[in-house]
């Protein structure tokens, strides 16, 4: 195991090396490739209290580079926005917007937002919204563009329109 802490089981909120070690028990036992980490505000921010918040982002980022590499796998990393003003309300969020750290945008390979202008408008719910292929930092992962979606109230999935 990847531990240098001690891995208890977390009530709610388990921490990054936590969900590392399952991760490697899961890629071990039954092939796994891919690795979701969602919501990443979920996570306990095991954080020491003289690093600030972007660097200790930055570390994190950099340790699940390595974990990528080491078993060769894909990791995802589901974050949000932190809240918009009321001067961007209505704009996609960009990879700088996630809360905590300019890293998201700086150190991921493959960054994607889904974006929806509206959730009710005059009472009814709303399903429209896009994709947007933010930054990819490799050609063979795909391009900078937008890609319509509709949310499938019945599946609970965003499907392509």
């Amino acid at each position: 195991m990847r531990s240098t802490t001690t891995n208890r089981i977390p009530n709610r909120r388990p921490s990054l090396c936590f969900v590392l070690d399952m991760a490697e028990v899961a890629i071990i036992r039954e092939n796994a490739r891919i690795v979701q980490i969602d919501p990443w505000n979920r996570l306990d921010c095991d954080r020491p209290d003289n690093t600030r918040e972007t660097d200790w982002i930055g570390e994190c980022l950099d340790e699940l580079l390595d974990f990528a590499n080491d078993f060769n796998v894909h990791v995802q990393v589901i974050a949000h926005p932190s809240k918009v003003d009321s001067r961007s309300r209505g704009d996609k969020p960009k990879l700088e917007d996630i809360a905590g750290s300019k890293h998201w945008d700086n150190k991921v390979d493959l960054g994607l937002c889904v974006h929806r202008p509206k959730v009710f408008e005059n009472g009814e719910r709303k399903t429209e919204a896009d994709l947007w292929v933010l930054k990819s930092r490799f050609d063979e992962c795909g391009y900078s563009c937008k890609l319509p979606v509709n949310y499938d109230l019945v599946e609970g999935r965003f499907k392509a329109t």
